[in-house]
């Protein structure tokens, strides 16, 4: 918990990814790195579950990326 405040504080109640400025507790996610199992950050609901459909997998992320950019 002592953990959590300090993140959230530090991101001023914001999710670390868009921003958006949490609700409550119950909307935040603790984001952390499957691998290594340390903490990234918060992440509003939305945000958390869109790294985790990309498996956390940057190069999936960029290819997402390019996508939209070539159909904006």
């Amino acid at each position: 918990i002592k953990e959590w405040e300090i993140i959230f504080n530090e991101q001023n109640g914001k999710c670390a990814i868009c921003n958006n400025t949490f609700i409550g507790s119950f909307d935040t996610c603790v984001d952390h790195c499957h691998k290594t199992n340390k903490n990234r950050g918060l992440l509003c609901q939305n945000c958390n579950k869109g790294i985790g459909n990309f498996k956390d997998d940057i190069n999936n992320l960029k290819q997402a990326i390019n996508y939209l950019e070539r159909c904006d």
